[in-house]
């Protein structure tokens, strides 16, 4: 049973009469989605849509420095086997959603990202590119010969 009272310096707060006590201000928390997360959510569903669950996509982000690096990891859940696709980085202290920098893993190359639309169109050439479909295309055909409850 929870009920609110003002503190010492007038703000509200809720109190568990019977366990526990909040002294936290009321936080509003967001999720986390820029932009560029938004897509990788995207892509991932339609990988999984195309390859009818065979092959899935992992969204994780980690700081490194002064960067967070996001990263698109390639799942098979059938071979308990993943391999990272896109690393994206961008500083903690950032304004806003631009510029970012992305990483073909595979090819181990980076690019600078201005904007949304160099970002989604770099994001584009690395999905579609025939280095990154050879890898989908193997996996799949493992995958489909694989039985795995």
């Amino acid at each position: 049973m929870q009920f609110a009272r003002t503190g010492i310096d007038g703000i509200d707060l809720l109190e568990d009469v019977m366990t526990k006590q909040d002294y936290w201000r009321n936080l509003t928390v967001e999720t986390p989605t820029g932009p560029h997360i938004k897509l990788l959510e995207e892509q991932v569903a339609n990988l999984k849509n195309k390859t009818k669950n065979l092959l899935t996509g992992s969204i994780a982000s980690q700081t490194i420095g002064d960067h967070i690096r996001t990263t698109l990891a390639i799942v098979a859940p059938k071979l308990d086997y993943r391999f990272d696709l896109v690393s994206i980085y961008f500083p903690i202290n950032a304004e806003g959603h631009y510029p970012i920098e992305i990483k073909n893993d595979l090819a181990n190359k980076k690019s600078k990202c201005q904007n949304e639309k160099a970002f989604k169109n770099k994001l584009r050439e690395i999905l579609s590119s025939p280095q990154t479909n050879s890898s989908l295309q193997k996996l799949l055909d493992a995958s489909q010969r694989t039985y795995r409850t």
